[in-house]
């Protein structure tokens, strides 16, 4: 991740709503959004986050307008309950338009990877919370005969379709590491891909992200999210949208790797004949 150099442009937009800050620190961005602290006289801080002219578009959403991203991710961390999520949440007036929310604390076990304390008995550890964390959002049941700014799946019946993250990896879930190397979950951020429908597609980014290189991981994460719903949902549900957002990404993002590309070809292929490695072995 880059931090973003607009720094003048994130003072524009708070002065533009009348909002006096103190300081405007820019944060490490994604892809989507650049993401500054805001710290104010009273010493609140506030993150705000700003879409990025060259953001990546939402695969489930074309067409999505920055502004309708943030009205669907407003209403969802509204909706789900047992989980620290960005609140506060207020959405500007501005142009571009802008969200300033509250501060979910803790560590990602992205961090944890990148300090090199990531080992196989820990992302275990770690996709089992995860598993239990995604349980809680799924919990949320799309209100039927309501107005909704979150999107939902086509050919998806509204009575079964769930609230899902849609963005859910390592890097969207906050914890703090305890004694022991233990990871304790927290809070989950970055809800602008919200769409209501079915359970098994909101485990595709873990799949491709996480269970690309570590198959096995599936598996506690599956454990943790059944612990939670009681559901057992079948790896050869979940994984062809494993298979097709990874196949998205090869045409529309291929890797400069040659190795990095096999493996995606090699996973693929053994997804699309129905072989899913999951167990720890």
């Amino acid at each position: 991740m880059a931090f973003s150099e607009n720094i003048a442009q994130a003072e524009r937009l708070l002065r533009e709503v009348g909002l006096a800050f103190v300081r405007v620190t820019p944060m490490p961005s994604g892809r989507e959004h650049d993401l500054f602290r805001v710290a104010f006289a009273d010493g609140t801080l506030r993150i705000l986050k700003v879409p990025r002219p060259d953001r990546m578009a939402d695969p489930y959403w074309p067409g999505r307008g920055a502004r309708e991203a943030f009205r669907a991710e407003r209403e969802a961390i509204t909706r789900v309950e047992g989980i620290e999520v960005p609140t506060p949440y207020h959405l500007l007036p501005t142009d571009p338009p802008a969200a300033l929310m509250g501060v979910v604390s803790g560590v990602t076990p992205e961090d944890v990877h990148r300090r090199g304390l990531m080992d196989r008995s820990l992302l275990e550890a770690i996709a089992l919370d995860m598993g239990r964390l995604l349980a809680k959002i799924h919990a949320v049941k799309m209100p039927v005969g309501e107005p909704s700014a979150i999107p939902i799946f086509a050919d998806v019946e509204p009575e079964k379709a769930r609230l899902l993250h849609m963005d859910f990896h390592l890097g969207n879930v906050l914890g703090s590491m305890r004694t022991g190397g233990r990871w304790i979950p927290g809070g989950v951020i970055d809800w602008t891909w919200a769409k209501w429908g079915p359970r098994e597609a909101d485990f595709a980014e873990m799949g491709v992200s996480v269970c690309l290189s570590n198959p096995w991981a599936m598996e506690p994460m599956l454990v943790g999210y059944r612990e939670i719903s009681g559901q057992t949902l079948e790896p050869a549900r979940i994984f062809p949208w494993v298979k097709d957002e990874l196949e998205r990404r090869l045409r529309d993002e291929p890797p400069s790797d040659p190795n990095v590309k096999a493996l995606w070809e090699q996973r693929i292929a053994e997804w699309s004949a129905g072989r899913f490695l999951t167990r720890a072995t």
